[in-house]
């Protein structure tokens, strides 16, 4: 059976999403129904979590979100290094969740310092998560490590543009200037200046609607994610049937 020790015999395939359940359409968690032929409810959606969270930003600044356990696998020293240079150019960040209490301290502290541009919600809020994907801008999600990761899938679908590091599943789901940003180290500069880059997009309004576009009509569906393990399955079943080539002697 030396064959079935073969090099290229492991493969990844990606998680799927409910795309009916997480339709920005469709959604019962955000007021204002939106989609690429008619963003308008997008801004108005924006508008709504804006007030929610009492944040004072602008309408045309960008408004930079995270959903995620607080921990150091999910980024968030390199974020609290890189975001205070990027919120002193305009913009503002909403954090749900919990997790890590260094972390969680660094974020008030940032409230503190950035007082309506920085909202940190320390909970878990399925219904306020939906309402952050579908208003706000850019997501930040540069982790550690991500086999493969679902926030990235769940922020384009609602036209929430990520930024993530090339790693994982983020490497295999987020284009740099396609349907998002990717930075290459983990470090704190290369991560603010992967949000630049973001940032800089944002503001050119026919760039931002082709990026947001892109994200929005991916395929994250568990439809795609079965039709890889349905050929895997054939491709093993195929092999198996292959008579066994000896094994080679050394």
């Amino acid at each position: 059976m030396a064959h079935l020790y073969e090099t290229n015999r492991l493969r990844g395939i990606l998680n799927g999403i409910d795309v009916h359940e997480h339709n920005p359409m469709k959604d019962p968690q955000i007021a204002f129904p939106f989609s690429t032929e008619d963003l308008s409810g997008k801004a108005k959606t924006k508008e709504a979590l804006s007030r929610e969270l009492n944040l004072g930003i602008k309408p045309e600044e960008p408004l930079f979100s995270v959903i995620s356990r607080l921990s150091n696998q999910k980024g968030f020293d390199i974020m609290v290094e890189a975001m205070p240079t990027v919120l002193t150019t305009g913009g503002g960040w909403v954090v749900l969740g919990t997790g890590d209490p260094w972390a969680a301290e660094q974020l008030r502290q940032l409230e503190k310092r950035f007082p309506g541009k920085v909202r940190f919600v320390q909970a878990f809020d399925a219904p306020l998560a939906q309402r952050i994907y579908a208003g706000s801008d850019i997501f930040i999600m540069p982790s550690s490590f991500e086999p493969c990761g679902l926030g990235q899938m769940f922020a384009m679908r609602y036209g929430n543009v990520p930024v993530v590091r090339n790693t994982g599943g983020l490497a295999d789901t987020v284009f740099e200037g396609i349907n998002g940003f990717v930075c290459q180290e983990r470090t704190g500069p290369d991560l603010m200046a992967a949000l630049f880059r973001a940032k800089k997009a944002y503001e050119d309004p026919r760039r931002w609607s082709q990026i947001m576009a892109s994200g929005m009509n991916g395929d994250y569906s568990w439809d795609r994610s079965a039709a890889e393990y349905i050929k895997m399955f054939q491709e093993a079943v195929a092999a198996r049937k292959e008579p066994a080539r000896p094994a080679k002697r050394g």
